[in-house]
């Protein structure tokens, strides 16, 4: 079957091809930078509350993560980048993640520009960091009683997070490819006639096998 209709599988898995490499041209490039933070207990906290705060810490992750997406971190970051945005479309841009059972927050943001992108995650985590010190519970002193530090800053992406183009083309081969197939069994059902010489030699084998059978009948 497929060496019959050869021609079409390969133009159908080619033109599947083509689809990924328009579908790469149309979707705008994106960067993404991470910057990541780690939270604690004030280095002066008492040592036998330790470990009762750092399990505090990590109960209070879920929420510090959705104040990162949340307008009284956005807006700042915003104004002093002068980004031309609003808070939603940047949370939309934005990506958080708490590995599980720790403190530390990965801060991920996608934009067309790498160094804006590293900008834009550093300034988020920096404003963070102030958010955290002013939403924070107070101790005897008043003083908050867990701290955020910046462990690693985003670099400038150099590689597009967006689009894959080596999982998209691979994708759309496969597709255009299970169409191709698709087609020639199609063709292959409906089309019962002889049409080239693959044809020929099959209907002689089966003549010859016919006669046989009817021979030693």
């Amino acid at each position: 079957m497929l060496r019959r209709f050869w021609k079409s599988v390969l133009a159908v898995t080619l033109l599947g091809l083509a689809a990924g490499v328009a579908l790469c041209l149309l979707i705008t490039p994106s960067y993404k930078a991470e910057t990541s933070l780690f939270l604690n207990l004030r280095r002066d906290s008492h040592a036998d509350d330790l470990a009762e705060g750092s399990k505090y810490v990590v109960e209070q992750m879920g929420a510090f993560a959705q104040v990162t997406r949340s307008p009284l971190v956005l807006e700042p970051v915003i104004e002093d980048l002068g980004l031309e945005t609003t808070a939603a479309d940047l949370a939309s841009r934005v990506s958080v993640t708490v590995p599980v059972s720790t403190s530390i927050v990965h801060i991920a943001v996608l934009d067309t520009e790498a160094e804006r992108a590293s900008a834009t995650s550093d300034a988020i985590a920096g404003t963070l960091v102030d958010v955290i010190g002013a939403i924070s519970p107070r101790d005897t002193t008043g003083r908050p009683v867990i701290e955020a530090t910046i462990t690693s800053p985003a670099p400038a992406p150099v590689v597009r997070a967006v689009p894959d183009v080596t999982q998209i083309l691979i994708l759309c081969s496969l597709l255009g490819l299970l169409l191709a197939v698709g087609q020639a069994l199609v063709r292959h059902l409906v089309d019962r006639g002889i049409r080239d010489e693959y044809d020929i030699a099959h209907a002689a084998r089966a003549s010859r096998g016919d006669r046989t059978a009817r021979t030693a009948g």
